[in-house]
């Protein structure tokens, strides 16, 4: 996945395996990217699934502009693609990483399904007995609650459990970026990368919703 200028991050409800001890939880304080966008209509998608697993991608490099990209490799497909100079490319090799892959719907009557990955930046959760990150295994499907009103502990018990800022990737990100307390006041962040004085790309909170 491309680095993007810009990157919006929903709040989605998700089910955790730890990845080191056998503790299963569910979260309504899980980050996923969003505005995925139907090739047909061109609007919005919607999320059918997400798992963090490790699967097959096609290298992807244009011999006229140098692009570099990678996409989910299918075994029962030509790997050729369009780059963005309009140039058809070849893959060449196939590389196993660990992602955060998506599954997409349509639901403006254009009944396309589409998948998309992560491997850049991916925002979870520890767990909450052994401290281990934990990885996505699905979505559960749950109406967000209304916004936790002002004041509100972080450590506020409720039927998704305890959210601990601590144990939680977007909060730290949110805390170190300035802001005054973690994702569970939050529905939606946008992030910028920003040039730091020694050259390098940082991931700036720019607005939450």
């Amino acid at each position: 996945m491309d680095l993007y200028k810009k990157e919006f991050y929903k709040k989605t409800c998700a089910l955790f395996n730890c990845n080191a001890c056998t503790r299963k939880w569910s979260s309504i304080h899980s980050w996923t990217p969003f505005r995925e966008y139907c090739r047909l209509c061109k609007k919005e998608g919607e999320e059918s699934n997400v798992i963090d697993h490790e699967i097959e991608l096609d290298n992807y490099r244009c011999q006229s502009c140098d692009k570099f990209w990678q996409s989910i490799h299918h075994d029962d497909e030509k790997s050729v693609q369009k780059c963005v100079c309009n140039e058809s490319v070849s893959a060449d090799g196939v590389q196993k990483r660990f992602v955060r892959h998506f599954w997409w719907e349509c639901h403006n009557g254009c009944a396309v399904e589409w998948e998309s990955f992560n491997a850049d930046r991916i925002f979870t959760q520890s767990c909450g007995g052994c401290g281990s990150p934990g990885r996505i295994v699905a979505l559960v499907r749950r109406r967000l609650k209304p916004k936790v009103p002002a004041g509100t502990d972080d450590k506020k018990k409720d039927e998704h459990g305890t959210h601990i800022t601590d144990h939680c990737d977007m909060c730290q990100h949110l805390l170190n970026s300035g802001g005054p307390h973690g994702c569970i006041k939050a529905r939606q962040v946008k992030c910028e990368n920003m040039q730091t004085k020694d050259g390098s790309t940082k991931l700036k909170v720019t607005q939450v919703q």
